[in-house]
């Protein structure tokens, strides 16, 4: 499978002419193009894309290491658009002869549905986060995982084993308010200056926040969308919204694994989508301390 169009112009194809030794590494993160970063104090741009300096080790580790899989699931996304609601959906779509989300819904918290005990960023886990603790293997146990790398930036070999690929894209209004409130709370507790919103605001437009520019990303994921439908599954937050339980059956065609008949009958998949509502997974109180593993993060910070 060839790769998709890309809008960046001035990149490097992923895995090529990438430094192997560490203080190669070093030399080349450091000379790359610096900007203020939202929550760390700086953001390197790599391949057209801005992200926290201690994250391009992992991305290049991912390019040259990472082995794709024809089983893999992928979601991916912008930060801040709705990727948590979409990992809980798919690891219920992907478990559901293991875990039933009638009888997780009914549990209040007892239930051995691992999304009643463990927030949704452990069950479905970061490739990023993964790959920075197994720098010289970064290839998770895992089937399904998430990653907010641009689609550029994704190793080869998963745009090439024909893995099913998942896109959220929100509205970006709703991600730069997000992401900036986001912003001011993590700065808060790392004695960073204040960034106001207006300051926020400029630097979005500008393409100027982590793996922006968010234009970029979310055409980028678009066009191999459209290039390759079979492979990439294209949805925005606001339609699922919309149309939670059609768009679970599609995302369950998608991956290959569409609702039977018999589950058809039985509302499996209105049961999915009650389960992860806001109103039930916000209730848990996994969900209310924000309790998580400390790889899975989404703060950039070590």
């Amino acid at each position: 499978m060839a790769d998709a169009t890309c809008s960046n112009s001035n990149q490097q194809t992923p895995g090529q002419n990438l430094p192997n030794d560490d203080d190669d590494k070093n030399a080349f993160i450091s000379a790359l193009p610096t900007q203020p970063g939202w929550i760390s104090r700086s953001l390197k741009q790599y391949q057209g894309f801005w992200l926290d300096e201690q994250l391009i080790p992992v991305i290049l580790s991912l390019q040259q290491k990472f082995r794709g899989k024809p089983d893999h699931i992928v979601l991916t996304s912008y930060p801040k658009s709705g990727t948590t609601w979409l990992k809980a959906l798919l690891f219920s779509i992907t478990n559901r002869s293991r875990y039933h989300a009638a009888d997780a819904a009914a549990s209040d918290g007892n239930g051995n549905n691992p999304l009643v005990s463990y927030n949704p960023h452990v069950c479905v886990p970061r490739l990023e986060r993964y790959a920075e603790n197994n720098v010289d293997d970064p290839n998770p146990d895992q089937v399904l995982f998430n990653t907010h790398l641009a689609y550029s930036l994704l190793p080869k070999s998963m745009i090439h084993c024909g893995c099913k690929i998942v896109y959220v894209a929100r509205e970006p209004k709703d991600v730069l308010v997000s992401l900036w409130h986001f912003a001011v709370k993590l700065r808060g507790k790392d004695d960073l200056l204040p960034l106001t919103f207006n300051e926020a605001f400029d630097m979005f437009c500008n393409g100027v926040s982590d793996f922006g520019p968010y234009w970029d990303h979310v055409m980028d994921y678009w066009n191999a969308h459209l290039k390759f439908p079979h492979n990439f599954f294209f949805i925005t937050y606001e339609d699922l919204m919309e149309k939670p339980v059609f768009n679970v059956k599609k995302l369950a065609h998608f991956i290959g694994q569409s609702f039977t008949i018999v589950e058809e009958e039985r509302c499996i998949a209105e049961e999915i989508v009650s389960f992860c509502s806001f109103e039930k997974l916000g209730s848990l109180e996994v969900n209310k301390t924000g309790t998580m593993s400390p790889v899975e993060r989404v703060s950039h910070k070590k």
